[in-house]
């Protein structure tokens, strides 16, 4: 790690919004990942009732009603609004470094700006702990859970899965393996080793 940078250092911050965000690179400058927001509800439940996304998407309900996105949306907002909590404190108690180690990005829902600077939700890239569903052997499985959750966040050991999905009008272009590069490369090898299990394609 870098001593002297912020605590929030790679994200940018909306100087309107104050929202922190990531943009992609070129050519896909005009997609930005950005935290939950409340009122995703109604383009989630667009895309989650779509057979090309709900079907790489473990345990999602079909359909996905009103209280299904009313229950997740806080749900994720919250999740992310603890780790920019836990980068405010940070910042305060480590103004010049070093950065600290954490499990998670408070950055995953992936947007498009749009020419008026509107932008619309297009998917979602998160981290998270392994599950390692690939291992058949329920014993073996939930040993391996216990192991890889105990371990303090910065053990170079812990492998994190990642699970994504993507509007099928933006699929083919390349935006989601950017979106996953952005993250390895600037958000991920300062915070995590991953182990990446992607969940949609």
């Amino acid at each position: 790690m870098t001593s002297q940078q912020s605590q929030f250092h790679p994200l940018e911050v909306n100087p309107e919004t104050g929202e922190p965000f990531l943009r992609l690179p070129a050519p896909h400058q005009s997609i930005i990942i950005t935290p939950p927001r409340e009122g995703d509800q109604s383009t989630l439940m667009q895309y989650f009732n779509d057979p090309a996304i709900f079907g790489w998407i473990d345990g999602s309900p079909v359909p996905f009603l009103p209280e299904h996105a009313d229950f997740w949306v806080p749900f994720v907002k919250g999740q992310s609004d603890a780790i920019l909590e836990y980068l405010k404190k940070s910042e305060e108690e480590f103004p010049n470094g070093p950065l600290q180690f954490m499990d998670d990005c408070p950055v995953r829902c992936l947007r498009e700006v749009k020419e008026n600077g509107t932008d619309v939700l297009i998917g979602d890239i998160a981290f998270r702990r392994g599950p390692f569903e690939e291992v058949l052997d329920g014993v073996e499985r939930k040993q391996m859970q216990e192991e890889n959750a105990s371990k303090q966040a910065g053990d170079p050991t812990i492998q994190f899965a990642v699970g994504d999905w993507l509007a099928t009008s933006h699929r083919g272009r390349g935006i989601m393996t950017a979106a996953l590069g952005l993250l390895m490369s600037t958000w991920g090898t300062l915070e995590v080793t991953v182990f990446v299990r992607r969940t949609d394609s």
